[in-house]
């Protein structure tokens, strides 16, 4: 019975995380083939991807070891 509810448990988790990754906003097949694009741009676009993910995560400066970035998930 525990083994039953703890794969439902799992299963629930990653459909609820598919959803959520089909709600996003997504880029366009026309802005893919557009090029490179502006430090701008992509700081806007990693900023929409970390407010709407909810798993935590963070980033480093392996040289300098230095903390750069925590997700608001956290």
């Amino acid at each position: 019975m525990i083994l039953f509810v703890v794969t439902g448990a799992i299963i629930s988790g990653l459909c609820e995380s598919l959803h959520r990754g089909l709600a996003t906003p997504s880029l366009t097949d026309e802005r893919r083939a557009s090029g490179p694009r502006s430090r701008r741009e992509i700081e806007e676009l990693f900023a929409i991807w970390s407010r709407n993910i909810q798993e935590i995560f963070w980033m480093t400066d392996a040289k300098l070891d230095q903390l750069l970035f925590i997700s608001p998930g956290l």
